[in-house]
């Protein structure tokens, strides 16, 4: 028996991927040199880079985006965990309004039959020196003022349409 069929299966395997080798290191050379470009405004950008280890990578979002960020993230709680949407309540509108949360998931009930659907008609913004405050009405004309203090820390006030 010679060498050739005795190894046969062996040099098959490492033909085929010393070839598989060689066609991921061409495809690496022709997209190397190819970076994905973001436009805001008609300037160009460059979007995607070769970055390094803790680098910063520059991120594009819109206040608008921002806003319906909470706005989306308040509805839900109210919509599948009342008791962390209640807790969200600033103290002294939850002191006025909702004394209890029994009140308050009444409330929520009420205002869920009353809409189909929940949202954003506009919005406006108010940047103080430590809280910005985000004031959205809905498409049932509720009121959400989000005031917040860092990055998903905000509390909530709201008045619902009559």
């Amino acid at each position: 028996m010679s060498f050739w069929e005795k190894h046969k299966g062996y040099i098959i395997i490492i033909s085929t991927l010393v070839f598989i080798g060689i066609v991921c290191y061409i495809i690496s050379l022709v997209t190397k040199e190819k970076v994905i470009t973001y436009v805001p405004d008609g300037e160009e950008t460059n979007f995607l880079q070769n970055y390094k280890v803790n680098q910063v990578i520059p991120v594009y979002v819109t206040e608008e985006q921002i806003v319906s960020i909470y706005f989306n993230d308040y509805i839900n709680k109210i919509l599948y965990n009342r008791e962390e949407a209640y807790a969200l309540l600033e103290k002294k509108f939850k002191k006025d309004q909702y004394k209890t949360f029994e009140e308050y998931d009444q409330a929520m009930n009420k205002l869920q039959e009353k809409a189909s659907s929940f949202s954003m008609s506009n919005y406006t913004v108010k940047k103080g020196k430590y809280i910005t405050t985000y004031r959205v009405q809905d498409n049932n004309d509720n009121l959400y003022i989000f005031n917040v203090t860092a990055v998903m820390v905000y509390t909530v006030q709201f008045t619902t349409a009559k």
